[in-house]
């Protein structure tokens, strides 16, 4: 999120997101306005992004994950890191 731009509050952002990785919330009482991407739920498919009127949103590298040849081998690393 780039904190240089303002933000209509349009929550096309968070609407679109199919993977339910943004979550804002609105100022009250003493809280201010805050916004949380989860970054283990992102995948990256640049909804937020290529939707928001401000272009506030934006994709940012953050990891090198390797992806598997096969499918049998991407199972076994979601088990893997599902028991580890």
């Amino acid at each position: 999120i780039d904190d240089s731009k303002e933000c209509k509050n349009c929550m096309v952002c968070v609407e679109l997101c199919p993977m339910q990785a943004i979550q804002h919330w609105l100022p009250h009482e003493n809280a201010p306005e805050k916004w949380l991407i989860d970054t283990d739920r992102c995948i990256g498919c640049g909804v937020c992004s290529s939707n928001c009127p401000t272009k506030r949103m934006y994709l940012k590298k953050i990891r090198n994950d390797e992806v598997e040849e096969t499918t049998p081998m991407a199972y076994m690393r979601t088990e893997n890191e599902r028991f580890h």
